[in-house]
């Protein structure tokens, strides 16, 4: 990739909403607003030392684009590196305190060997489909506001952390060729607590949308934004197209966007206001853990086919594999 390339997938990226430029340099007076933050909760000087930034040693936090290569056109996944900057040594403290909140999910996944685990003893039917899905864009596409009501009502975190939490979601800003940039929606890539914030929203979005679900999958399992699922109610029903707009989970009717003919998650899997993030299907390489499912679970079965089709909708289903075989779709067989 030449460095005009770059600069313009860079630029892309920045006209999707989730940043504003700025016109001046916050970091001397988030210095400031993030020491007063935290003392103003007197949480002790061991909690004050870790997580107070120095005054004047802070740096502004930068812009870079890190190539997807596995991808057609190599698009750049944005990572903000925040190393010395005013929230940095918080972001630390707070992601160690409600990182294990995430792994009291139902779909909680910690790696592929735990993933395995899990799927081991299962036994699959022969109408059984195995459906991968890929969230698109998690990180930037976190709605900051709806996130924070989330980790205050569905868990119990001191009053400090939510507050404190709310202060570094709402102050991510960074540089690109000079260019002071805010990020106004989203949780930043390249951040210790991004992940958390992102696992405990999505604790809350699965849930509704299950909930709300018609016909449910066997299994759901969730590793970020990578989703795997034994579906057993018949490709028919996977494949079924929305005819219009669905009844939201948790706000009014949501609007889709036109999918490809044949594709389509299951009617009656609703999903929340058109803000959250969308699912969409793998492409490429399936991601560690999902993979590690799929062969175990195609070796055990000679018969299992790995089905590719598209979708692109808020509740969509991605990459699937059908038990006996059989769809119109194109297939590409695991397995012996």
């Amino acid at each position: 990739m030449n460095t005009t390339d770059y600069q313009k997938k860079m630029m892309n990226i920045l006209q999707d909403g989730s940043y504003k430029p700025s016109a001046r340099d916050p970091t001397t007076y988030l210095e400031k607003t993030t020491k007063a933050k935290i003392q103003s909760f007197k949480l002790g000087r061991e909690i004050e030392q870790k997580t107070i930034p120095r005054e004047k040693s802070s740096k502004c936090p930068k812009l870079y684009g890190l190539p997807k290569i596995h991808k057609t056109d190599v698009p750049l996944r944005p990572i903000v590196s925040a190393i010395n900057s005013p929230t940095q040594n918080l972001e630390k403290y707070l992601s160690k305190i409600m990182q294990p909140k995430t792994e009291l999910a139902e779909s909680y996944v910690r790696n592929s060997e735990h993933l395995v685990d899990i799927i081991k003893n299962i036994k699959l039917n022969d109408t059984d489909i195995l459906a991968s899905l890929d969230i698109k864009s998690l990180y930037p596409s976190i709605p900051i506001n709806e996130a924070l009501a989330t980790i205050r009502t569905d868990h119990s975190f001191p009053q400090h952390v939510t507050d404190l939490a709310e202060h570094f979601l709402k102050n991510t800003y960074f540089i690109l060729d000079n260019q002071i940039y805010k990020q106004v929606e989203g949780a930043p890539m390249g951040s210790s607590l991004s992940p958390v914030i992102a696992n405990l929203f999505m604790m809350h979005f699965e849930k509704e949308a299950l909930n709300n679900a018609r016909l449910k999958p066997t299994l759901w399992k969730r590793y970020v934004d990578d989703i795997f699922i034994i579906w057993p109610h018949g490709k028919q029903e996977l494949d079924r197209k929305w005819s219009g707009k669905g009844p939201s989970a948790t706000g009014p009717p949501v609007a889709r966007r036109p999918e490809p003919a044949g594709a389509g998650p299951p009617e009656g899997l609703y999903g929340a206001p058109s803000s959250l993030p969308e699912f969409i299907p793998e492409s490429g390489a399936s991601r560690v853990p999902c993979i590690a499912a799929i062969f175990l679970l195609c070796t055990r079965s000679p018969n299992l086919l790995y089905i590719p089709y598209q979708t692109s909708c808020l509740t969509g289903w991605g990459t699937t594999g059908h038990h006996d075989g059989t769809g119109p779709d194109q297939r590409v067989p695991y397995g012996p």
